[in-house]
Parts: C-alpha cells; sequence; structure tokens
C-alpha cells in the first residue's frame, strides 16, 4: 500500500514499520526523477528506513529471486523499527 512519509513523499510500498519498496521503471525515473529518487531515498534512510529500489525486470521477470530477498529481510525482523525509533506514515490518497 502506497504510504506519504513526511519529508520523502509518497512510496510505492512500506512493510510494517521500516521496509520501503520503491519499484522503478526507466519511463518515470530518469533524469531529474533519478536524482529525486536518490534525494528521497537518502531522506528515508536518515530517518531509519530501508529501502529497497527494485527495477521493473527484478519484479517481472525475476520475482523468484526478489521475493526471496524481501522474504530474507523480513525473517531477520528489518522491516520493524525494533528499537531504531519511531516514525509516522499516512496512508496515501488514491490517485
Amino acid at each position: 500500500m502506497q504510504v506519504v512519509i513526511d519529508g520523502a513523499g509518497r512510496v510505492d510500498i512500506l512493510v510494517s514499520d521500516r521496509l520501503v519498496i520503491e519499484v522503478d521503471g526507466r519511463a518515470f525515473h530518469t533524469g531529474t526523477a533519478f536524482d529525486e529518487d536518490r534525494r528521497r531515498d537518502f531522506e528515508l534512510v536518515t530517518r531509519g528506513y530501508l529501502v529497497l529500489r527494485l527495477s521493473y525486470r527484478q519484479v517481472v521477470h525475476d520475482w523468484d529471486r526478489t521475493c526471496a530477498g524481501i522474504l530474507a529481510l523480513v525473517a531477520r525482523n528489518e522491516h520493524l523499527w525494533s528499537g531504531r525509533g519511531p516514525h509516522e506514515a499516512v496512508p496515501a490518497s488514491p490517485a
């Protein structure tokens, strides 16, 4: 589910407390959008989030491996704050 995180804006997926998954295709993530994506990633990481920026190819053509990696992070509780500090995320309104 997309949520809005203060300082970073709308993110594609927030898994539990802190695992942010962004899925990028070339059409919308080149040029100035590329720089904005990096600014947002930096903002999220400095706030304690774990950011995974996945390509369309990883999601569509290499899903088994991609999913296994995400599940490994969840198995290690990387998606939870676990004393890293609280944060408030607000569900995004439908576009």
